[in-house]
């Protein structure tokens, strides 16, 4: 990765810090849509899961895109 973000600790500027045991964000009608200047990043101690569903709406039936 060429763009390493500042550390929580280290960034100067305006930053949201959510800290709990669980977080979970659900979107009952739509999307969740993230979306960044430089970079996202994901990072887990064990895994990270990427599932799609088989329900048949035309041609985006249970695809995942990178």
């Amino acid at each position: 990765m060429s763009y390493k973000p500042q550390e929580p600790n280290v960034y100067q500027g305006k930053q949201v810090i959510i800290n709990s045991d669980r977080l979970l964000f659900n979107a009952k009608d739509d999307s969740i849509l993230l979306f960044s200047k430089e970079s996202i990043g994901f990072s887990a101690n064990r895994s990270i899961h990427i599932d799609t569903s088989e329900i048949r709406e035309g041609d985006n039936a249970g695809k995942f895109v990178l």
